[in-house]
């Protein structure tokens, strides 16, 4: 993002503001994961009584929400502008912002897969379980860097962003899917 964000003559001075601002807010899930985890675990949501479960769902949610304006601001600026955050001063905040929001959804999000997996993934399964995770996330960042040197001209950023929102929204699904079975699982225990 950086580097786009560089190529369509965004100041170098703005971008490093902007990623401070966005590694506070990403990191600040750290703080209000535990806070809101004991709250849901007093007052759990009928839908979703798994308190961590319904943080990572609401993470991914989150995530998932913000990336939507963020790709909307980042198609809507001309590619020909010669100081985007001056000609179009809403749409660049709308860009930082969103990613800020965004990167907290992904890091609570991240925060609520970890506890998941250290409370439900037996001991026995649970370096294999990492591996495959890895395996996955690797595999996911191989291609965000292949697709951004593949699409490397300001103009086809769009490729890369929308690839980013398309894996939002897998990651959204898979953990829907996951919360759907959780809660029937939930409701046969129960009943």
């Amino acid at each position: 993002m950086t580097t786009y964000l560089l190529s369509r003559h965004y100041s170098l001075s703005l971008i490093t503001f902007a990623r401070t601002v966005i590694s506070i807010m990403e990191n600040s899930s750290t703080i209000t994961f535990p806070i809101a985890a004991s709250f849901l675990a007093k007052y759990p949501l009928s839908l979703i009584p798994d308190p961590i479960a319904a943080l990572g769902l609401s993470g991914v949610s989150t995530q998932f929400a913000f990336t939507i304006p963020c790709y909307i601001a980042l198609v809507l600026v001309p590619i020909n502008t010669t100081d985007p955050a001056s000609a179009f001063p809403l749409l660049s905040a709308s860009i930082l912002l969103s990613l800020g929001f965004s990167g907290f959804g992904s890091w609570t999000h991240n925060v609520a897969v970890q506890q998941i997996v250290q409370t439900r993934v037996s001991a026995a399964r649970r370096v294999g379980f990492a591996g495959v995770e890895t395996t996955f996330a690797s595999a996911a960042e191989i291609s965000r860097w292949a697709s951004t040197a593949i699409w490397s001209r300001p103009e086809q950023f769009g490729g890369v962003a929308t690839g980013r929102l398309v894996s939002v929204v897998i990651c959204w699904l898979l953990y829907a899917v996951w919360i759907v079975r959780l809660r029937r699982k939930i409701v046969l225990e129960t009943s």
